[in-house]
């Protein structure tokens, strides 16, 4: 019984400061989207991008390769889509 009341206070604590590492999430900025271009990331408005099982694209110029929008710059995954490309030109 001694050792359960020196273990669980110690668990506790432990778990707590797992949890708190593994909850932080980067929070998307409501107001911009940004997209990759080479190696640099562009602001722009934020797009209202349907759920989908494709990612949110949008186009710069007629004829352009489309570019996935992303929620924050530095994102490894696009925004979700629903194949939409949006027109920024």
């Amino acid at each position: 019984m001694k050792k359960l009341k020196l273990i669980l206070p110690m668990l506790a604590f432990v778990f707590a400061i797992t949890l708190s590492f593994a909850s932080v999430t980067l929070g998307a900025d409501p107001e911009h989207d940004y997209i990759k271009i080479g190696d640099s990331w562009e602001e722009i408005d934020a797009l209202e991008c349907n759920s989908g099982s494709t990612t949110c694209q949008v186009r710069l110029a007629p004829g352009a390769t489309p570019l996935d929008v992303y929620d924050n710059e530095g994102d490894p995954l696009p925004k979700p889509g629903d194949g939409t490309v949006f027109q920024l030109y």
